[in-house]
């Protein structure tokens, strides 16, 4: 049996999935970057408890020779059933500069995937998640010292951010 040449609906859908595929490479920036992780740092909060008055406090450097990119990403262990209804983290980080300056960023975490459930990998205990999430990317930072205080947003002294059993700081280079 002879194979029939491709009919040109066959070639349009092709060039269609490999533009789709283009964008999205592109979208991503354009090829995949490895990252390396520079830092690690652990803790285990205080009465479980991510403070808005108590940072968890990572100190890290960033070695020689050249500045460079790098990516910030936390790894949180939870307890989904001890969040008192926080879906979504409020936190903030304070980055202390190797000059002394400091910068606040504000960003959220959110514990439930797009269908409602638990992000995170549930641990053999049946009762803790885990996961890793950037909170941020592509940012340039010289050599030198820094630190990072990371502090629990919540505005209602009568609302903590409970549940939190560990948390790992990560800064990768690009």
């Amino acid at each position: 049996m002879m194979s029939r040449p491709h009919s040109a609906r066959g070639w349009l859908a092709l060039c269609v999935s490999l533009m789709a595929i283009a964008l999205t490479l592109q979208g991503c920036g354009g090829v995949a970057v490895e990252r390396k992780a520079i830092f690690v740092g652990e803790t285990d909060p205080a009465d479980f408890t991510l403070s808005n008055t108590k940072p968890e406090v990572f100190a890290f450097v960033i070695p020689e020779p050249a500045e460079g990119s790098y990516d910030f990403a936390i790894e949180l262990n939870y307890f989904a059933n001890q969040l008192q209804g926080w879906d979504v983290l409020p936190l903030y980080y304070t980055l202390t500069y190797p000059d002394g300056k400091a910068k606040d960023q504000r960003f959220t975490l959110k514990l439930k995937d797009g269908s409602g459930g638990w992000k995170g990998v549930l641990q053999a205990n049946e009762t803790d998640r885990i996961f890793e999430e950037n909170i941020q990317q592509n940012l340039l930072l010289a050599p030198g010292k820094y630190e990072l205080k990371l502090f629990g947003d919540s505005q209602d002294l009568s609302k903590p951010i409970l549940g939190i059993v560990h948390v790992v700081f990560k800064v990768y280079s690009r």
